[in-house]
């Protein structure tokens, strides 16, 4: 890609996620959610990121203040205590604009100048990381702000009650073959997509759209959560420690026990046909098998992300980026994967406790979006914006 544009893509990012912490000063050391670090969190740990890798991996300028590193690597802030460690709000956002702005213009001589050797820059890769980077913490926001307004939906009444709906059977082909899996470029960041293999498989029939809510409530209906042949062992356990009127995460009842949705925007009527989102590895798979018991002559699962990449790719997949999209299968290396730029970045989570999710959900930036990409998240997590898709065999 072209140095300008990356350059003007790094520096709207790094505008994006300041400008989101800039509009919450009330609250923007308050943790909404255990699995959530606060919003000013996310943008402290980002500005300390790129500072790291700018000044101290490509410049070889030592960081003297070494409360930063404390505060903002994650292997050394226990989440409950990051909102705590925070300085004020005028003084992080003031802390973060100085040194976005002289980490510009670090990198942006650096990119220009003729000594312009370090593996890091080859192919704009720093670059092309910490865009990535940012968008990855910008959808954690989101996260973070729909939180908020889930705790802050009361006295909302729905005017068009949630009726369910029978599961689509309507699927795309995805035609018997050999797909090449993985990224075949040599400038994205993530060491997970490397290298590049093969997946042979016969046709499989792909559902043309992820599950709406009509078709979760449904599965609700039909005492889905309440019957354990539907669950894994680990989902049972999971299942029995939740509340006594379960649902997707971002679902509440009114006063008069009807169902209504919660998004950045707030509370309002749940669309029956729009994907359902905030439910967990769990749930979905729970839905699979539920599907598979319900509907006649049809076993039903979720796909393995290797057939989902693949559809994908071959335009065999619609109606994708509104959720993502659980995958049956954990994150796992590739053959032949070498850890890149650091060790810790995707190594510790190859642990068969992490899942993979695929796609993108509506507040995923451009950046992330391609097939390739690989989103991952332990079982039971619930509060990203996340829902499944079947195939039927």
């Amino acid at each position: 890609m072209n140095l300008a544009f990356l350059t003007e893509q790094f520096s709207a990012n790094q505008q994006k996620l300041l400008g989101l912490c800039e509009k919450h000063p009330e609250d923007f050391k308050r943790q909404y959610h255990p699995d959530l670090s606060p919003l000013g969190w996310h943008l402290g740990h980002c500005v300390y990121t790129e500072t790291y890798w700018i000044r101290e991996q490509l410049l070889g300028q030592a960081i003297p203040d070494q409360t930063l590193k404390l505060n903002y690597v994650p292997e050394l802030a226990k989440k409950s205590g990051r909102g705590e460690a925070l300085p004020e709000h005028p003084d992080l956002c003031q802390w973060a604009r100085e040194n976005q702005q002289e980490n510009m213009q670090l990198i942006s001589q650096y990119s220009n100048s003729s000594s312009n050797k370090h593996p890091l820059m080859q192919n704009h890769f720093l670059l092309h990381f910490l865009i990535q980077h940012y968008a990855q913490h910008f959808e954690v926001m989101r996260m973070i702000i729909m939180q908020r307004a889930l705790q802050n939906s009361v006295d909302f009444n729905v005017l068009q009650p949630l009726t369910s709906s029978e599961i689509n059977t309507s699927t795309v082909i995805l035609n018997a073959g050999s797909y090449t899996i993985g990224s075949r470029t040599g400038f994205l960041p993530y060491d997970n997509e490397y290298p590049p293999h093969e997946f042979k498989t016969g046709v499989i029939k792909i559902a043309d759209k992820p599950i709406n809510n009509g078709e979760f409530l449904l599965f609700m209906e039909e005492s889905g959560y309440q019957k354990p042949e539907y669950w894994s062992q680990e989902g049972w356990y999971w299942n029995e420690k939740q509340i006594d009127d379960p649902c997707p995460e971002f679902w509440l009842k009114d006063s008069q026990k009807n169902w209504f949705g919660v998004d950045l925007n707030g509370p309002h009527d749940l669309d029956p046909e729009h994907p359902v989102w905030g439910i967990n590895y769990f749930e979905a798979q729970a839905l699979a098998n539920w599907a598979t018991a319900h509907l006649p002559h049809k076993h039903a699962r979720l796909l393995h992300e290797y057939e989902w990449e693949a559809a994908k790719q071959n335009n065999c997949l619609r109606n994708t980026g509104q959720v993502w999209e659980w995958c049956q299968n954990s994150f796992h290396p590739y053959s032949g994967f070498e850890a890149f730029p650091y060790e810790g970045y995707s190594t510790p989570y190859f642990d068969d406790s992490h899942f993979v999710m695929k796609g993108a959900s509506r507040y995923t930036q451009n950046a992330i979006q391609r097939a390739s990409f690989r989103n991952y998240y332990q079982p039971d997590k619930r509060h990203q914006f996340a829902g499944c898709r079947l195939i039927f065999d």
